[in-house]
């Protein structure tokens, strides 16, 4: 008989799956919405599922690969790195813990990338960026929209970045940040967030700090499954048995604060989903990240850990009550279009700085006011890599 966390996790790991395969190139046509519905169609069993979207990979080396990284996904989400057979594997994940210590501390923090913005370039003589600058210039659909998938850039010294990574960067990282230390989040689960190496002084851009940056990820594409009426993948009840494993009083806070508030419960309650969807791949590719538990050994945190399923939904709440948070999301977007504009220009050994000081009242863009007013209707198109339809 399966545990309460197992069943689950057994509800969640299709999702998981089709989240995986949305970013396989041979999948980009596909769509999102298509792969979601495939994957989570119970009137198949799930090898069945698995099977007919690996129908669509081509090559039997792209099916084999399916396989042994759906096999590795389902032990991730599940707590069982440990038990992962893939020995190059396990080195990456020895090497990610290795990295999340001398992450805690780093010059490259919240305060630094504030102030000094993000860096970015374009990815240079790739057939990706000869498209772009090749684009037509006839339409009102941002460019974001049209290379949102396309490994264009540069940020952060980090190659073959997919231009829709650069909108994470920003409005998930620094702004969100910011936003979640004015309003006192991270003082109040400062000593969860410390077991994970994760303070003022960490390094922005962590493996650690992504579980911060899934709230605001979790909370932007949350407006596109309101669009689309798509079904949960859990019971409310579900998220409230987990929270209360735990006798911490901020648990016991942030479950009142799920059952009382329908607004929130929802919008926390997809943003878990997601975030166990987004992390589960994490953990794939990066291994989980470790926990320092009372006697200062570093183990596995628990995916769907309480207190920080706690952090989550009071996270949820203080972006609702923040009034410029979907201003925010368009100027963040307005700032990488503007980037891909510059590209498309033939300036593609250009130096580019986005800089998240520039959201605000006074925020200006030269990019057009028809772009603008598609980027304000269709923001939430960009938190997935394939079309919406």
């Amino acid at each position: 008989m399966l545990n309460p966390n197992e069943i689950i996790i057994e509800k969640l790991y299709p999702m998981a799956v089709a989240n995986y395969v949305a970013k396989l190139p041979e999948m980009q046509s596909v769509g999102q919405h298509k792969i979601n519905q495939e994957m989570l169609d119970e009137s198949l069993s799930f090898s069945e599922r698995l099977e007919r979207i690996a129908s669509n990979l081509g090559s039997s080396a792209a099916v084999t690969e399916l396989y042994a990284e759906t096999d590795i996904l389902l032990l991730t989400i599940s707590d069982k790195e440990d038990e992962v057979m893939d020995a190059d594997r396990n080195k990456y994940y020895a090497k990610s813990d290795i990295t999340q210590l001398d992450h805690r501390k780093s010059q490259f923090n919240l305060e630094w990338f504030t102030d000094t913005g993000i860096v970015v370039e374009a990815q240079p003589d790739t057939d990706e960026t000869t498209q772009l600058i090749n684009a037509d210039t006839n339409t009102d659909i941002p460019l974001i929209e049209q290379f949102k998938s396309a490994r264009l850039l540069r940020i952060n010294g980090f190659g073959s970045s997919r231009s829709m990574h650069l909108i994470h960067d920003v409005i998930d990282h620094p702004w969100l940040f910011n936003a979640l230390t004015a309003n006192g989040v991270f003082e109040k689960y400062y000593d969860f967030l410390d077991s994970v190496d994760l303070n003022a002084e960490s390094f922005l851009y962590s493996r650690q700090a992504e579980l911060v940056a899934s709230v605001g990820f979790g909370s932007r594409r949350w407006e596109l499954e309101k669009e689309r009426g798509d079904q949960f993948l859990l019971e409310s009840d579900d998220i409230v048995s987990l929270i209360r494993t735990s006798q911490d009083e901020r648990c016991i806070q942030a479950s009142d604060t799920f059952t009382a508030d329908d607004s929130v419960r929802k919008q926390a309650q997809f943003v878990i989903e997601n975030m166990a969807v987004q992390i589960a791949d994490e953990r794939r590719r990066y291994g989980a990240v470790k926990m320092r538990d009372q006697n200062g050994l570093m183990k596995p945190m628990p995916l769907l850990h309480p207190v920080y399923l706690a952090f989550l939904i009071d996270s949820v709440k203080v972006l609702q009550e923040i009034d410029e948070s979907d201003k925010a999301q368009i100027q963040t977007i307005c700032m990488v279009e503007e980037v891909l504009e510059t590209i498309k220009g033939g300036n593609t050994g250009k130096e580019m700085r986005v800089e998240p000081s520039r959201i605000g009242n006074k925020f200006t863009t030269n990019i057009s006011p028809k772009k603008i007013e598609w980027i304000s209707q269709n923001k939430a198109r960009l938190t997935t890599y394939t079309s919406v339809s």
